[in-house]
């Protein structure tokens, strides 16, 4: 698309008050559409949900839009970033008092490489004195992904962690070699759910 259409639409954006939800999917221009019809103190102030998949060049611009934007209940994430920009949203997120949901999810078969960046962006996004607003929903596709993510889930439970509203599992496989029954059985060492519940890591979910 031209930069003159992208133009064009994010000005229909902006002028629109009845839209509640946008989805971009692997559109080489979302993050000139979001900067300019979302962002700053004259962006669209009625869309309320951000659906966000296969998209480049979001670190940068997903900053100024959680801290710019107050209507954003909801930003729903799968897409590709550095591990820097994913820090960067991580500090966002952390330092800010950001009310917008953001819901991650990381798929192992095509995101796999990915995987410490998202490590680090929650542990980043940690803070102890505001209420968690980053939910993070996994699919693993080996044992070796579920063990990577349980290891995740344990630091959440022991609060190393407290940056998880919620965390969830989907497509989960039992691991079924004894050494990973033992790594699964120290990565829940720790009070479990009651330190948890008092981090304020509200719900866990499997599937």
């Amino acid at each position: 698309m031209e930069e003159e259409t992208v133009e064009i639409l994010s000005q229909a954006v902006i002028q629109s008050s009845s839209l509640e939800t946008m989805i971009l999917d692997n559109v080489k221009w979302g993050a000139a559409l979001l900067l300019k019809a979302l962002a700053g103190h004259d962006g669209n102030r009625s869309i309320e949900h951000l659906y966000l998949m296969n998209l480049d060049g979001l670190g940068d611009c997903l900053g100024e839009l959680l801290t710019s934007n107050p209507s954003l209940k909801v930003v729903d994430l799968q897409s590709r970033m550095s591990p820097e920009e994913w820090h960067q949203l991580g500090e966002v997120v952390r330092d800010n008092a950001i009310a917008t949901n953001l819901i991650v999810w990381f798929q192992f078969v095509s995101q796999r490489k990915y995987w410490e960046s998202i490590e680090a962006f929650a542990r980043v996004a940690s803070s102890d004195v505001k209420d968690p607003t980053l939910e993070l929903k996994l699919y693993p596709a080996t044992d070796h992904d579920v063990m990577l993510s349980l290891n995740l889930l344990g630091r959440v439970l022991r609060g190393d962690i407290k940056s998880l509203k919620s965390f969830h599992l989907l497509e989960f496989r039992q691991p079924n070699s004894g050494s990973n029954q033992d790594r699964l059985e120290g990565s829940m060492e720790g009070p479990g759910l009651v330190l948890a519940r008092e981090h304020k890591s509200n719900s866990l979910g499997f599937a």
